[in-house]
């Protein structure tokens, strides 16, 4: 009976803890973001990606045309 009552009590413990963690604020804060600014900065993401892409294209096929030409 006495390592049950000890068991229980470290179960009671444990509990306390984890259930006063759970209370506390949270140590990271939650961000919500404004959708649209989400958005904006997401739409500037992508148009950078696709112009880098194009640009890096543009240099290989400029690559390729100037090794034809030495040939």
């Amino acid at each position: 009976m006495d390592t049950t009552s000890t068991l229980t009590a470290a179960v009671a413990e444990f509990t306390k803890e984890i259930t006063k963690d759970a209370d506390s604020p949270a140590k990271v804060p939650t961000r919500h973001a404004n959708p649209v600014v989400a958005f904006i900065i997401g739409l500037a993401i992508i148009l950078l990606a696709s112009i880098l892409n194009a640009a890096g294209l543009n240099l290989t096929k400029l690559d390729h045309v100037s090794a034809i030409d030495l040939i």
